[in-house]
């Protein structure tokens, strides 16, 4: 399936990138009095994505072949909020317009090619503004781990359900524009997770977290939008799983936990995403089997 060049292009390249990013804007060696890097994260998960996507999904051409090669295009204006976020030092509602808007634009983009054909207009409106909606509220919450839960805890959810994505929409009919960018998002986080893990104060929040969730949520939506023939309501139940499965992350804040370490709340957080992303591809691999859709482009 992957040549040896694949994999170095398309998995190991786009980790080094953003681990080196990472690690040169955080800075673990040094001392002293603590730096703000979380500008970061946007450009090295957009870097490390748009390398990957380049290479798995056969290159990126202007305009797009196919709409969701938008997705990678939109990581410009989404490291333009990550980064101006974090040096303009925005309030709240100004982060939930403008992440909003970037939402509902991506939404927008992979639906214009069914607009008027498969999509009636109307059909278009309220899966624009039902669709961004979630996403912004699937962001905020992922932002909250990032901001209040163990520092590599948003990092490792994000692993997780990007994996169960890759696996879901891998099955599904969407093999190069699912299963491989999901798996490249998942490798991505790894990095991540690596950066964080030799960095006493690193942070995922803000810029990096709006990246990874308009990558993972953009794929998901054209898997959705685009798997032939339509997904089932299997299918279509477990992608709903796959996404609320983070809201298991919790169980470390139970009652019953606050006398155990900072590490061991986070391990149970992550162990319960897991079984939720667990639940999540197991419904999807009992739904009825989808053919490789033309939208794939790709032909094992």
């Amino acid at each position: 399936m992957f040549t040896a060049l694949d994999i170095l292009l398309g998995f190991v390249v786009p980790f080094l990138v953003t681990a080196t990013i990472l690690v040169l804007a955080w800075r673990p060696w040094r001392v002293g009095r603590a730096r703000d890097a979380r500008w970061s994260g946007v450009l090295a998960v957009s870097a490390g994505y748009a390398i990957a996507y380049a290479r798995l999904v056969n290159g990126l051409h202007f305009p797009p072949s196919s709409s969701d090669a938008w997705i990678v295009y939109l990581l410009v204006p989404c490291a333009l909020i990550g980064v101006l976020g974090c040096w303009m030092r925005i309030g709240p509602v100004a982060w939930l317009i403008a992440v909003l808007l970037l939402f509902a634009v991506l939404v927008w983009l992979l639906l214009r090619p069914l607009i008027g054909t498969e999509v009636s207009r109307f059909g278009a409106a309220w899966r624009i503004v039902v669709f961004s909606i979630a996403m912004t509220v699937w962001w905020v919450m992922l932002n909250h781990l990032a901001r209040y839960g163990p520092r590599l805890l948003a990092p490792a959810v994000s692993l997780l359900v990007a994996l169960g994505a890759a696996v879901i929409l891998g099955d599904n009919g969407l093999a190069r524009r699912g299963g491989f960018t999901c798996a490249a998002l998942a490798v991505l986080m790894m990095a991540v997770l690596l950066a964080g893990a030799i960095t006493r104060r690193f942070t995922f929040a803000g810029g990096g977290t709006l990246a990874a969730s308009l990558v993972l949520l953009g794929t998901l939506a054209y898997g959705w939008f685009y798997i032939y023939p339509d997904p089932g309501a299997r299918l279509s139940w477990a992608i709903v799983l796959l996404l609320i499965s983070p809201l298991l992350a919790w169980a470390g804040s139970l009652r019953a936990l606050r006398r155990r370490t900072a590490w061991q709340r986070g391990l149970v957080s992550v162990f319960a995403v897991f079984l939720g992303v667990a639940g999540a591809v197991a419904l999807a691999e009992s739904s009825p089997a989808q053919t490789t859709s033309p939208a794939d482009g790709y032909v094992p």
